[in-house]
């Protein structure tokens, strides 16, 4: 699982270096949006510029567009790069505004390398439902007019850019696609991965969107974003489908509508060291395939993990919290299931089952769970390793903090039946014993309130 990562970073190193590289005796363009710069225009910049060279371009609004020939028809393109470019803003307080909102593609770049940085991009909102489930939607179903960004072979970085009020944010279609520090919003698909693309997708922002990102025959790694509702509710996170390879790291997932990771027919993924917080499902998988979720949060969900129909998945050294069903595993299990090492507390639900196959539960703690096994699941409780304990967190009920108190029975060395299985939950040891009598937190914080 970790060569999925390492593939998608060592591919965006080689667009970015590759750019770099090539800009040793460049030129810069200096584009004004009142048409007096080197070149009236950013795209008469680009059309000047030779292979390597920077484009900068100052502060105000830029709608200029033209014809360029694509998918057999002629579209509407605000800025065209047909030659390796950087294409920057000149300041990054004030940031130029790429205006295709009578265009099809804002910024279109087909069979180089380029970086795009430091811009405002809008086209054209189109408003959504969350109403086409990944495991119905080919790439068919993608469009690929309406985007901000564009990028047909070759490989496009983007960073710090605002994209907003398109079909889609970015589209990576073959290609290398690097995206990082960009907020997303007002957009039914946001960064798109089709046709065997590779990419990250690093510290973005993402609120108002219907599927914020979407891998589709593609290998590409997500990390450090944060998935939000904004100005309304959105709908996915991540969805990833399609024979699609996904690592998953470090990423915040609130209140979304619908699901915060869709791994459709997944052929691989890594989901790690998430916080999933208030979705309605925290992830969900059809027919997915060899995923593994591992020291994941996740905290006041509906469904944390619904499964169809998939086969070996590894769900380990979890943290469940105040939800109603943590696992639900039905259809046919072609491969195992292993539930190992989670701690699942205040929950309506442990694991249910309605499946062909059985789910292998080993070492983990049941804690105030109306109904731990549920379904064709047979009641593990007190069978390998598996227990119902408090697991001591060292914050109190709703604190957000669920280390371990150092006599925790979920503690490396604490099982009371003295089973070897180590750290059970997603975090580890971080508190001594906590020998006092439960309070909230309104009457803890009044303890330290000052007189006078």
């Amino acid at each position: 699982m970790d060569m999925i990562r390492g593939t998608a970073l060592l591919a965006s190193c080689i667009l970015v270096l590759g750019i770099s590289a090539s800009n040793v005796v460049a030129r810069t363009w200096y584009i004004k949006a009142d048409g007096t710069g080197d070149a009236p225009t950013i795209q008469a910049g680009v059309d000047s510029a030779a292979a390597g060279d920077t484009v900068l371009v100052g502060a105000g609004s830029y709608s200029e567009a033209s014809s360029v020939f694509i998918d057999g028809q002629f579209k509407t393109v605000n800025v065209y790069i047909g030659r390796m470019v950087f294409l920057l803003s000149e300041s990054s307080e004030t940031r130029p505004l790429i205006d295709g909102s009578e265009s099809d593609i804002a910024v279109y770049v087909s069979n180089v390398q380029a970086e795009i940085a430091g811009f405002e991009i809008v086209t054209t909102f189109a408003r959504f439902g969350c109403i086409i489930p990944a495991v119905s939607r080919s790439s068919e179903d993608i469009p690929l007019d309406d985007a901000g960004v564009r990028c047909d072979g070759g490989g496009v970085a983007v960073r710090d850019c605002v994209l907003h009020d398109h079909m889609q944010a970015v589209v990576v279609n073959h290609a290398v696609g690097y995206v990082k520090n960009c907020d997303v919003y007002r957009t039914p698909l946001g960064i798109v991965y089709i046709a065997g693309s590779i990419g990250d997708v690093d510290d973005n922002s993402f609120h108002y969107c219907g599927s914020a990102v979407v891998a589709d025959s593609s290998i590409i790694s997500v990390t450090r974003n944060q998935f939000a509702p904004g100005e309304f509710l959105s709908c996915d996170g991540v969805e990833a489908g399609k024979s699609a390879q996904v690592s998953i790291v470090d990423t915040r997932f609130f209140k979304l509508y619908d699901i915060g990771i869709n791994c459709g027919d997944v052929a691989s993924a890594t989901i790690e060291q998430n916080y999933f917080d208030g979705c309605h499902t925290a992830i969900q998988s059809i027919t997915g395939r060899s995923v593994v979720v591992r020291r994941n949060l996740f905290v006041r969900h509906f469904w944390c993990i619904n499964l169809f129909n998939v086969a070996d998945w590894c769900i380990e050294g979890n943290t469940f919290d105040d939800g109603d069903l943590a696992v639900a595993c039905q259809g046919s299990l072609t491969g195992s299931v292993e539930f190992t090492r989670n701690v699942i507390a205040r929950h309506g639900g442990g694991v249910f089952c309605a499946v062909g196959g059985g789910v292998k539960s080993v070492c983990n703690d049941f804690y105030e769970v109306a109904s731990p096994f549920a379904g064709d699941c047979p009641d593990e409780i007190g069978v390998s390793g598996n227990i119902a304990l408090d697991p001591e967190f060292c914050g109190i009920d709703d604190s957000g903090n669920y280390f371990l108190q150092s006599d925790s029975p979920c503690a490396p060395g604490n099982h009371p039946n003295g089973y070897d299985c180590g750290l059970i939950g997603a975090l580890p040891v971080n508190c001594g014993k906590v020998d006092v009598e439960k309070k909230s937190w309104g009457t803890i914080k009044s303890l330290y309130k000052k007189d006078g």
